[in-house]
């Protein structure tokens, strides 16, 4: 066949970075988010994140990471240029959140980039100016150590991508909830946003994840986060859930972290979910920031372009440390009533006192009471305890007469007050100012 006549051509290299761009920049959020993972590799501790209208005009990410020579702020426009990785065995032991090298070459052809980067012991800073992927300009000026880099008019020349953005409203709230992963993963970063002018946050640099927490989400979050920490075979976990104030309808305060890498993953979010139980009967989503920390070797970081999906070798086994990492916290804390808030010298209520009487021996009890506090009942179903079951002699009455059921007595006490559950769901105690009834 001659050469004329061909039907497979090399595409030009304009085009290449276009279909790169389509995987790697959906929208304007993923944009921020290259820029964010560029400015934490360099090493910045101050980033500064500025956008106007949802970022269809502008997106800036200013950083006082290393910063770049001249050679490499040309170098690092072109496709598959990265200073992540050099060999095959860099590539099966990811630890740096950016790796593939097309974020740069796949944004600039897509808009207008304004890049000015200066290393830290530099006297002059080096600017350069790309347009739909062409160079345009690239200069020397004056700056700061660090990187700016500013993409304005995303997809001007593909109005066949740009039709797709959203409002910007809506552009916006993914961008907020992009910036809102980075605050929450990376605590000891200071981190600013900008929008439209507006300072929406500035995040000072702080001395744990729940400070980080409470800063980025209020007051509320102050006496609502459980610290969580394990250590297993396959992984350690280490982070903060919410207890059950924090529950919402909606979905959106959920963050899940591997070796600091912001990842969606629906079997591990279940095994936190899941590790709730009963305290989420009704529904909902509790806050929480995990962080699993994995060897690099076991997790393929490389299957998809966004990098946000990952692999595990040891899937399974992560999900069960994992979910009773969480179960444990969960059930140890006080996302309900504790054990010690029962464990009181009480009066005996008249059904807790009701004793097991021969019908030949005497009245039996009242049948005004209910089913669950006749004797035969509780034979059946011991009371239970808070996270364990009480025995039969713990569950078992004092014993008293008869008509002591209907006249309590103050002075009858007990060193543990009786908890009974009802229909495997109510559990019932009496507690020094009333009767606690807990919907499980």
């Amino acid at each position: 066949m001659s050469e004329s006549t061909s039907k497979i051509r090399l595409l030009p290299e304009d085009l290449i970075n276009k279909i790169a761009a389509g995987e790697v920049v959906e929208r304007p959020a993923s944009v921020v988010k290259e820029l964010l993972e560029n400015a934490i590799d360099a090493g910045a501790t101050e980033i500064t994140v500025i956008v106007k209208d949802g970022g269809r005009s502008l997106m800036q990410v200013v950083d006082n990471g290393s910063g770049m020579s001249r050679a490499d702020a040309q170098s690092a426009f072109q496709r598959h240029a990265t200073s992540k990785i050099f060999t095959q065995d860099d590539l099966e032991a990811i630890h740096t959140l950016g790796f593939r090298g097309e974020a740069l070459a796949s944004i600039a052809s897509v808009s207008q980039v304004v890049l000015k980067t200066m290393e830290r012991d530099a006297t002059e800073a080096t600017i350069i100016e790309f347009e739909g992927g062409t160079l345009t300009d690239l200069r020397i000026g004056a700056s700061t150590p660090g990187t700016s880099l500013a993409v304005k008019n995303l997809f001007f020349n593909t109005p066949g991508r740009r039709k797709f953005i959203k409002s910007a409203t809506t552009e916006y709230r993914q961008i907020l909830a992009t910036v809102n992963r980075f605050a929450v993963g990376y605590p000891a970063i200071q981190l600013t946003f900008i929008h439209n002018d507006e300072v929406i946050f500035d995040m000072p640099i702080a001395a744990s994840l729940e400070e980080r927490v409470v800063t980025l989400y209020g007051s509320r979050m102050r006496d609502a986060l459980l610290p969580i920490h394990d250590k297993g075979p396959a992984c350690e976990v280490s982070g903060v859930v919410g207890k059950q104030s924090t529950v919402r309808q909606q979905r959106g305060e959920q963050f899940l972290f591997l070796n600091s890498r912001y990842i969606a993953d629906r079997s591990l979010n279940h095994a936190i979910v899941s590790a709730y139980g009963e305290v989420l009967a009704h529904g909902g989503f509790p806050f929480y920031a995990v962080f699993l920390q994995v060897d690099p070797t076991r997790v393929d970081v490389n299957v998809h372009p966004s990098k946000m999906e990952v692999k595990f070798a040891d899937d399974r086994l992560i999900y069960a440390i994992l979910r009773n990492t969480v179960r444990q916290t969960i059930n140890s804390a006080a996302v309900i009533p504790i054990e010690s808030n029962l464990i009181r010298a009480v009066p005996i209520m008249p059904w807790t006192a009701a004793p097991e009487i021969p019908n030949e021996a005497g009245p039996t009890p009242p049948s005004s009471l209910p089913a669950p506090f006749m004797p035969e009942f509780r034979a059946k179903h011991p009371g239970r305890q808070l996270g364990f079951e009480l025995s039969r002699a713990q569950s078992k009455p004092p014993e008293i007469g008869p008509m002591e059921l209907l006249e309590p007595k103050p002075e009858h006490t007990v060193e543990r007050a009786n908890v009974w559950q009802i229909h495997n769901r109510y559990i019932l105690s009496q507690i020094p100012s009333g009767l606690v009834i807990i919907d499980q």
